[in-house]
C-alpha cells in the first residue's frame, strides 16, 4: 500500500468514567504484557559479506512478507477498506516484522502475512509510531510449519549514502514479489506531504531515490548489496518516478525497547513542528557569521544547517514561548549535530526520566534566549479509543489532524471518523467534522459526547453544534434526530497485547420502559381546528407537509442517505399522509414530516405501491393539535383532467415554502424509467400529466380543480441521469389510481395491490399493423380513442420484471395485449384494470397469432423489505423487485447481497448484487434458512472437522515426519459461500470470518412492539 503525493479519495456494562481514568495503566499493563520478551543476544552472523546481489536478494526474500489486510474501522485521518502491503522480518526468534505505520494503522486492524512459500500466518499489531511512519506487528513463530530458514533482516540505518545502490523488495503493485532498483540521490529531504488532513510524517529527514515504488510496496526494505536495511519504503510521487524512504534510526530504538522487554516505549513532543535551514537561510534568520563558523566546527560537517521552529500548535507546551522562525541552538546544554534525531531523543528521554522539563537555548532575530519546556507524552495526544454511535465512528481530536489544520488540543471536542447514519443523514455532521457541542451542553471530549447523548430518549430531534476542518472558523447548528434502535451505541479501547479493540457495550434510552402511546385525537376535536378557512385553495395549503426520509441501511439499490419531498394530509382517520416514492423510497426508513414549518414530528410507513410511485404515511395528530396548528385534509376524487384544462397547483417550493399557482394541463402520457445500476425502485406502467410550467419549480404538491378538491397529485420520479447519478423527473398522477388504496386503509382494512410482473409501453397503430395486429382491432381502438380524444394506440409487454412469478413465466416480450376481459386496451391507464382480477384474462397477439390466455395475477401488499441480516460487513435481504428484473436468464433461489460494507470480510471478497444460494454447501433459499446455516458453522463440531482432515490424507496416501497437535489441526475459520452473478454465473469464495468487528445482526418488522422494529444481535 503505497502513500502517493496526492491525498487519496475512498467516504454487557454500562460505560464509566473509570475507564478513561485508569487508561494510562491499562496502556502501560498492555504494552507490559505485549513487549515483555527476553534479551536476545546480538550477533553479527545473520549477513555474509557479499558483492553479488543476486546471493543478497535470495537470502532476504525469505524474510520479506505480503501483506493482506483489513482496517474494519476508520479513526483519525484513517479511512476503512481492504489492501495489500509489505512488511520484512526483522526478529525472527521473537516474530517481529517491521511495515510503515500506515499500514499498521492507528486504527483498529486485522492482518495476515504470506510467506515467500504462501504460508499464511496471522498478524498482531503491536506498535505504530504516533508521528513517524513505521509500526511493528507480531506474529506466533510456531505458526511457521515449511519455511525453516529465516535469519531476519538486520536494521543498518547508519549505512545509507548518498549515490549508494539499493534495491527495494516487496509487494509492488499488488504483485506477490517485485524487486525495483534504484540509487540514494538525497538524504535530508523534508518528510514528504500526503496532502491537508491526511497523516504526514514530520520532524524527521527522508531519504530520496528514483525506484518508481506503488500501491503494495508500502512497509518494503530498502537493502544494500549486504542484504542490510538501510531505510524503509513509505511513500512516492504519482507524477514522478521519485520514492521515498524513512531513515531508520528511530525504528531501531524502538525495535531495541521491545526486544528488551521495555515496558513502554517512550515519546515526547512538544506540539512543534521543526524544519530544517541551511546556513544560508539561517543568516536571513538572525544567525551570525562569527556562530556559524563555531556551529560549523562543532558539527564537524555531519550538517550544514539547524532546526528552526516552523510551526506551533496553540495552548501546547510551546505556546508562548516558541515561535516560528526560532533557530534551536541547544537542547539540555547539547548541541544537536544529528538534528531531527538529537532533537527526538532529547523530548523521548524527558518522557522515560524523572523530570519532563527541557532546557533550550534558541536565537530569535539575532537574540539568543534560555527557555524552559514542558515535554508532553505524545501517545496521550494519539487516538486509543473510539466511539460506534449511530453507524458512525467518532474519536477524540489527535496531534495529527490538529497540527495538520493548526488547532488546539485543549477541550477540542470529538472528531467525526465516520459520519453513519444518525451523524450522516439526520444532520449532515460528516467525515472531518468537529463535534463542540449537543443539546446546548458543550462537548469537549468523548466522554462528553457519551454523557450527553445518553441524556437524549428515542425519538428526540436536539440542536448539534459543529465545524468543518475544511472550514474550521464557521460553527455550524444543525438539528440531529436521535434514532437509536438500528445500531449498537459501544466504545473500544486498544488493547495491545491481543492486537484488538476491546468493546464496551454503551447503554441508550432503549432500555428505558418505553412510554405509551397518547390516545389518537377524535375527529370531533379535530374539527374545531380545520374548519377556519373558508377559500377551498387556501385550506389546501394547509393540507401540505415536507417530508424527510433518512434510511438507516443501504438496501434494495438505495443511493441517496438523506431524501425529502412534499406530502399531503389525506385521511385523519386514520392520520394519512400520501407521497412520492422519490420522498420515500424504501421501506425501513426513519421520516420526519413538518406542519407549516412550525413542528416536527416523527411518522411511520404504511404503504408503498408497486408501480405507481407513491406511499402511504401514518402519523399521531395529537402534538399537532396541542401546538395550535391547522390541518386540511384533501379530498380525493377520481375525475381524471383532461387536456387544455386549467388546474391549480398546491405545494411546495424549493425552499420549503407554500406555493399556489395556476397552471394548464398540457399533455399526458407514460413515463419511462431505465433500469439503475445498482437495481432500485422504479415507476412503470402509469401515465402522468405534464403542464405548461414544466415543473412548477417545485418538491411535490397536488394539483386541484375550482372547487379545491384534489384529482391528482404532482410528484417527483427517480431515475439515473447518463452519468448514472441521482436524478429525477416531475409529472403529476391521477387521484384515480390512489383513491382507492386510501379507501381501504381509511376503512381500517390494509391495502392489496394486483399486477403483474411485467412492463408495458404503448405501440403505434403504424407499427400495429407492422406486426400483425387486424384492422377488426384497429378499427375498435380508432372509434375509442376518437370518443375520448387521445392518439390511437396499442400497449406490448417491454420486458418481464420477474420471470420466477407466474405472469413473468407466462408472457413474452413483444407480446401485444389486445383486451383484458374483453375490453380494448388502447393505453397505459388501461392496464389498471389488471387491478381488478385475481385471474387476468387477456387477449394477446404474439408471433403474430392472436391467443386467448388467463394470467395469474401477483399480489401486493406494499411492505416491501422488512427484514435485513448483516453478517461479515454484508447486508442482506430477500431480492427486491428491481434486482430480480435485472436477471439475465433466471432468478436465483437465495438471499440477495445488497451492500458490501468498507474494510469488512465482505468487501475483500464480494461484490454486492448478487444472490448467496449455499454456505457450506448447505442451501439456503430464505433469511431464515441462512441463520441457520452460519449458526450451524459455528456451532460445528472441531472433531469432526479433524476427522475429515484424517480422512482426506488417508485417501491422498499423505505421510507426515511429525505428529501433528490439536493446536496444528485446521479448524475452521473460513466460510465456503457459493453465489450467482445477474447474469446467472456461479462462483465460489471462502471467507475469512471476524466476528468481533462484525458481529451477525438481524432487523425484522413487529408492529407487536413499541418501536415497531426487532433488533437483535447474535454473534
Amino acid at each position: 500500500m503505497s502513500r502517493p503525493l496526492e491525498p487519496i479519495l475512498s467516504e454487557k456494562e454500562p460505560f464509566m468514567p473509570y475507564y478513561a481514568a485508569s487508561y494510562k495503566q491499562n496502556f502501560i499493563s498492555g504494552y507490559q504484557e505485549s513487549f515483555h520478551l527476553p534479551l536476545k543476544p546480538e550477533t553479527n552472523q545473520r549477513h555474509k559479506v557479499t558483492t553479488n546481489w543476486q546471493d543478497t536478494l535470495e537470502r532476504s526474500i525469505k524474510n520479506i512478507v505480503s501483506i493482506k489486510a483489513c482496517r474494519p474501522r476508520g479513526i483519525d485521518t484513517e479511512l476503512p477498506g481492504s489492501f495489500t502491503a509489505t512488511g520484512f522480518i526483522v526478529d525472527p526468534e521473537h516474530g517481529i516484522i517491521l511495515s510503515n505505520r500506515h499500514v499498521v494503522s492507528i486504527s483498529p486492524l486485522e492482518a495476515y502475512a504470506v510467506l515467500c512459500n504462501y504460508e499464511e500466518i496471522k498478524l498482531k499489531p503491536i506498535y505504530r509510531d504516533p508521528v513517524h511512519d513505521f509500526g511493528f506487528f507480531r506474529y506466533d513463530t510456531t505458526q511457521i510449519k515449511f519455511l525453516l530458514d529465516i535469519q531476519g533482516i538486520e536494521l543498518y540505518p547508519q549505512g545509507a549514502k548518498v549515490g549508494q545502490d539499493i534495491r527495494v523488495v516487496g509487494n509492488d503493485a499488488g504483485e506477490k514479489l517485485s524487486i525495483l532498483s534504484g540509487t540514494l540521490a538525497r538524504l535530508d529531504r523534508e518528510a514528504p506531504d500526503y496532502g491537508l488532513g491526511e497523516y504526514n510524517d514530520f520532524n524527521t529527514f527522508y531519504f530520496q531515490a528514483a525506484s518508481g515504488t506503488s500501491a503494495g510496496s508500502s512497509g518494503s526494505p530498502v537493502l544494500d548489496l549486504q542484504g542490510r536495511a538501510i531505510a524503509l519504503n513509505a511513500g512516492g510521487a504519482s507524477a514522478s518516478s521519485s520514492s521515498y524512504y524513512l531513515p531508520l534510526d528511530r525504528v531501531q530504538r524502538a525495535l531495541k525497547l521491545i526486544t528488551t522487554g521495555n515496558q513502554w516505549i517512550s515519546r515526547g513532543t512538544l506540539q512543534t513542528t521543526f524544519e530544517y535551514q541551511s546556513y544560508d537561510n539561517l543568516l536571513q534568520l538572525g544567525l551570525s557569521r562569527s556562530l556559524e563558523r563555531g556551529l560549523r566546527e562543532q558539527q564537524q560537517k555531519n550538517s550544514e544547517g539547524l532546526l528552526v521552529v516552523k510551526s506551533v500548535l496553540p495552548d501546547g507546551p510551546a505556546d508562548g514561548v516558541l515561535e516560528p522562525g526560532d533557530i534551536l541552538l541547544t537542547c539540555n546544554g547539547q548541541l544537536l549535530p544529528r538534528l531531527f534525531i538529537d532533537l527526538e531523543e532529547q523530548l523521548d528521554n524527558a518522557i522515560s526520566g524523572k523530570s519532563t522539563t527541557l532546557s533550550a537555548v534558541i536565537l530569535r532575530a539575532g537574540e539568543p534566549k534560555e527557555i524552559k519546556l514542558k515535554v508532553q507524552d505524545l501517545h496521550s495526544i494519539t487516538p486509543y479509543r473510539y466511539v460506534e454511535f449511530g453507524g458512525g465512528v467518532l474519536n477524540e481530536l489527535s496531534y495529527q489532524t490538529a497540527r495538520s489544520y493548526g488547532l488546539s488540543l485543549k477541550d477540542a471536542g470529538v472528531y467525526v471518523g465516520a459520519a453513519g447514519f444518525i451523524l450522516g443523514s439526520t444532520a449532515r455532521v460528516l467525515r472531518k467534522s468537529i463535534i463542540v457541542g449537543i443539546n446546548h451542553q458543550p462537548i469537549k471530549s468523548l466522554d462528553d459526547f457519551v454523557s450527553v447523548v445518553q441524556s437524549i430518549d428515542q425519538d428526540k430531534r436536539v440542536p448539534i453544534h459543529f465545524y468543518s476542518l475544511s472550514r474550521p472558523m464557521k460553527l455550524k447548528v444543525m438539528i440531529i434526530h436521535l434514532d437509536w434502535r438500528w445500531h449498537q451505541f459501544r466504545m473500544a479501547i486498544r488493547n495491545d497485547a491481543t492486537g484488538c479493540w476491546d468493546y464496551t457495550i454503551l447503554d441508550t434510552p432503549l432500555k428505558k420502559v418505553p412510554p405509551e402511546l397518547p390516545a389518537s385525537t377524535t375527529t370531533t376535536e379535530y374539527q374545531l381546528t380545520h374548519n377556519t378557512v373558508n377559500d377551498p385553495i387556501t385550506a389546501l395549503t394547509k393540507s401540505i407537509v415536507s417530508i424527510d426520509c433518512c434510511p438507516p441501511f443501504i438496501i434494495d439499490g438505495s443511493k441517496n442517505a438523506h431524501s425529502y419531498g412534499a406530502g399531503i394530509i389525506v385521511s385523519l382517520s386514520p392520520p394519512l399522509i400520501l407521497c412520492d416514492r422519490d420522498t420515500v423510497p424504501i421501506s425501513i426508513s426513519v421520516i420526519s414530516v413538518t406542519f407549516q414549518n412550525s413542528l416536527t414530528i416523527s411518522a411511520d410507513l404504511v404503504f408503498l405501491h408497486p408501480f405507481y410511485n407513491f406511499a402511504l404515511l401514518r402519523f399521531d395528530p395529537t402534538p399537532i393539535v396541542k401546538a395550535g396548528i391547522e390541518m386540511h385534509v384533501a379530498q380525493l376524487v377520481n375525475d381524471e383532467f383532461t387536456v387544455g384544462e386549467n388546474v391549480t397547483y398546491v405545494g411546495l417550493s424549493g425552499r420549503n415554502e407554500i406555493n399556489v399557482k395556476k397552471t394548464t394541463i398540457i399533455s399526458k402520457g407514460p413515463i419511462r424509467t431505465q433500469e439503475t445500476r445498482p437495481a432500485r425502485w422504479r415507476a412503470m406502467n402509469v401515465e402522468v400529466f405534464k403542464v405548461n410550467d414544466g415543473t412548477l419549480a417545485s418538491l411535490g404538491g397536488l394539483l386541484a380543480d375550482s372547487q379545491g378538491r384534489m384529482r391528482a397529485i404532482w410528484m417527483s420520479f427517480s431515475i439515473d441521469n447518463d452519468q448514472n447519478e441521482l436524478s429525477s423527473v416531475l409529472g403529476g398522477l391521477s387521484c384515480r389510481l390512489i383513491k382507492s388504496v386510501v379507501d381501504s386503509f381509511s376503512s381500517g382494512y390494509p391495502a392489496t395491490v394486483k399486477g403483474l410482473d411485467a412492463e408495458f409501453w404503448p405501440l403505434q397503430i403504424s407499427n400495429a399493423r407492422l406486426v400483425g395486429v387486424l384492422d377488426k382491432w384497429i378499427d375498435r381502438i380508432q372509434q375509442i380513442v376518437k370518443e375520448e380524444q387521445t392518439i390511437p394506440s396499442v400497449v406490448y409487454v417491454l420486458g418481464i420484471t420477474d420471470m420466477s412469478s407466474p405472469s413473468g413465466s407466462i408472457l413474452k416480450p413483444g407480446d401485444i395485449v389486445l383486451a383484458i376481459d374483453g375490453r380494448v386496451i388502447t393505453s397505459i391507464s388501461k392496464l389498471d384494470l389488471i387491478h381488478n382480477y385475481g385471474q387476468v384474462p387477456m387477449t394477446i397477439l404474439r408471433d403474430g397469432e392472436e391467443q386467448d390466455i388467463t394470467v395469474p395475477a401477483t399480489h401486493y401488499d406494499g411492505q416491501e423489505t422488512t427484514q435485513v441480516v448483516g453478517w461479515q460487513g454484508m447486508l442482506l435481504q430477500h431480492a427486491h423487485q428491481a434486482a430480480k428484473e435485472q436477471v439475465q436468464k433466471q432468478v436465483p433461489e437465495g438471499v440477495y447481497v445488497s451492500c458490501c460494507l468498507l474494510g469488512s470480510p465482505a468487501q475483500a471478497n464480494l461484490t454486492p448484487n448478487v444472490w448467496i444460494t449455499h454456505i457450506n454447501q448447505m442451501p439456503v433459499k430464505t433469511l431464515d434458512h441462512f441463520l441457520k446455516a452460519i449458526d450451524l458453522h459455528r456451532t460445528q463440531n472441531n472433531k469432526h472437522c479433524i476427522e475429515q482432515q484424517e480422512l482426506l490424507q488417508n485417501m491422498l496416501n499423505l505421510q507426515t515426519t511429525t505428529t501433528d497437535t490439536t493446536e496444528d489441526q485446521d479448524i475452521p475459520n473460513h466460510v465456503q459461500i457459493k453465489y450467482i452473478t445477474m447474469d446467472n454465473v456461479s462462483h465460489v469464495k471462502a471467507i475469512k470470518l471476524d466476528t468481533h468487528y462484525w458481529p451477525t445482526w438481524h432487523v425484522r418488522k413487529d408492529a407487536t412492539l413499541p418501536y415497531g422494529w426487532n433488533v437483535s444481535f447474535l454473534s
